[in-house]
């Protein structure tokens, strides 16, 4: 596996994400909601110090 995309940063798809990154996987994690791409941005980088998020708009 080169690259992993999660579509849906729900409970579950964020935390597959996490999964996958700390595996040291490349994760893009993809959702609809602005609310909801922010928080898990921040979850990412607050809670775990995973700091190679970025943020892509649709």
């Amino acid at each position: 596996m080169k690259n992993i995309t999660i579509l849906g940063a729900g409970t579950m798809g964020k935390g597959i994400a996490l999964s996958f990154a700390l595996a040291g996987y490349p994760v893009n994690l993809f959702d609809t909601q602005q609310a909801a791409r922010e928080q898990y941005l921040r979850y990412f980088r607050t809670d775990y110090g995973i700091e190679t998020c970025h943020r892509k708009d649709r």
